[in-house]
């Protein structure tokens, strides 16, 4: 099954194998990504959870052609940006209550993305309690500020 083929729920949730949370607020966060983003397969394993609580495991991602302009690439010292597809495998769908465990988790393993602390701190509970409290995926998102992948 490919990116393409899915009717997708925004926003989603990835999960890559190290721990990482990403966001994807559109089509367009989920089919576009940076240079290291295919240099080091960035997304491969990476679980992605919609906002329904479907879920997907990418098994490749392919490169599918340029998705920046000229102009981009010369605003940013020639970084360019690339549409991929991906290769999924569908999973059992999972709930709220799980998923808001795996991004406490996640957020536990990378301290240090979530406050100024390189270890589980008092900040970072205040956040996940926040984590916790909301009522859908899409407020996880709206916690958070997840990143996607088009700045690496």
């Amino acid at each position: 099954m490919r990116t393409g083929e899915i009717d997708w729920k925004y926003p989603i949730l990835g999960f890559t194998p190290d721990g990482d949370i990403w966001g994807f607020p559109d089509l367009e966060a989920l089919t576009v990504c940076g240079p290291k983003t295919l240099k080091d397969n960035m997304q491969a394993d990476m679980e992605l959870v919609d906002a329904t609580g479907q879920r997907w495991r990418v098994l490749s991602v392919r490169r599918t052609g340029a998705a920046d302009t000229l102009l981009h690439r010369l605003m940013f010292l020639g970084k360019r940006l690339w549409r991929i597809e991906h290769e999924l495998e569908a999973l059992p769908a999972v709930g709220l209550a799980e998923t808001l465990v795996r991004v406490c988790k996640g957020m536990e393993a990378n301290p240090g993305y979530w406050s100024d602390d390189d270890e589980v701190s008092d900040e970072l509970r205040a956040l996940q309690a926040q984590v916790r409290a909301v009522k859908s995926i899409a407020g996880i998102h709206e916690v958070l500020g997840l990143d996607w992948f088009a700045d690496y």
